[in-house]
């Protein structure tokens, strides 16, 4: 007797999961833009990490993951953590040198979204 074996589906991390479903919060802002912080690269990870989350685009992103069904703390580094993410893919996504004064909600959405596409 033989059977056929169907793979099974690798099931997507909880990171990817957390990218993609903050990626459509922000998709469905559209051109809503966020003050931009300034120097992020410049500043060590963890004085970065420890960084709270009280206004501009990391005040977004916290709320997003809280609109999104998760609870994650204040800082900067709560949000990187919760998404997976290092400090330079968190500057490439949200500093002004990249971004200008403010960045927009679907720049946002593409940029976890390409994120995301590098998770499992």
């Amino acid at each position: 007797m033989s059977f056929d074996v169907m793979p099974q589906a690798v099931a997507m991390s909880a990171e990817k999961k957390r990218l993609l479903d903050v990626a459509q919060y922000f998709a469905d802002r559209g051109e809503q833009r966020f003050a931009s912080p300034r120097g992020v690269e410049h500043i060590p990870l963890a004085e970065l990490q420890a960084t709270p989350t009280r206004s501009g685009v990391y005040k977004a992103l916290e709320n997003a993951l809280w609109e999104t069904g998760t609870r994650v703390g204040s800082t900067v580094g709560d949000v990187m953590t919760a998404f997976g993410i290092d400090e330079k893919q968190l500057h490439t996504t949200l500093c002004f040198c990249h971004n200008g004064e403010s960045v927009a909600a679907m720049h946002l959405a593409t940029s976890l979204r390409q994120i995301a596409s590098t998770k499992t």
